[in-house]
């Protein structure tokens, strides 16, 4: 009986090590909650912990040490500061920006701090612009702001579009079926997504959590 019992524990542990969630269902949740204010933000997402001492109100940074990786949760538009960061992002000159160089500063302080970590930043909107243009490992855009100004690709960049919304209407993002119940630009619906994120027909960021 006791080695049955054993038995079954060590089959659980090895179902829950198997368990797949989506890279881009994660951020997707964690550029959702950087809207919150520092101290209202979930401190764990999945097995991704939350690090407040370097987080501000318009970045959270998450941290899962199991598979050494960083997801940054930038956030998009919030306030009549952010305007002038939305115009420059409309004109291309979003990297002449303060808060894309603080983004970028930060990115670079975490990679001394963690070496060997894989850096992923993820936003909405105005937060998905400035992701994109980031100096991490991989971005993800949800809705993301566009430029009129002719822009590079970006092969380590993964965006998705809400059809319908008019302000990521020239990002070239992946489009997908709007849920009815929401508006179009808000990026509540991604997080609810559950399948895995396909990107050139290929099953593709995919982690394992322990």
């Amino acid at each position: 009986e006791y080695k049955n019992i054993l038995d079954n524990n060590i089959m659980t542990i090895l179902l829950n090590s198997i368990k797949k969630v989506g890279l881009g269902k994660i951020s997707s949740i964690i550029a959702n909650d950087v809207y919150n204010s520092p101290s209202k933000r979930q401190r764990t997402i999945y097995n991704y912990l939350y690090l407040p001492d370097l987080s501000d109100a318009e970045k959270s940074v998450y941290i899962n040490h199991s598979n050494k990786s960083i997801i940054i949760g930038v956030r998009g538009t919030a306030n009549v500061k952010d305007v002038f960061t939305d115009v420059s992002l409309v004109i291309g000159k979003l990297d002449k920006t303060k808060r894309q160089q603080e983004l970028n500063n930060l990115i670079e302080r975490l990679k001394n701090m963690y070496k060997g970590y894989h850096i992923t930043t993820s936003g909405h909107s105005l937060g998905g612009g400035l992701s994109k243009k980031s100096e991490s490992d991989l971005s993800f855009g949800f809705n993301e702001g566009t430029s009129i100004a002719k822009q590079q690709d970006e092969k380590r960049h993964i965006g998705k579009r809400i059809k319908g919304d008019v302000v990521s209407l020239l990002s070239g993002s992946d489009t997908i079926e709007k849920d009815p119940t929401y508006n179009a630009h808000t990026i509540d619906q991604f997080g609810k997504i559950e399948k895995e994120w396909v990107v050139n027909n290929k099953c593709f960021c995919v982690l394992i959590c322990l």
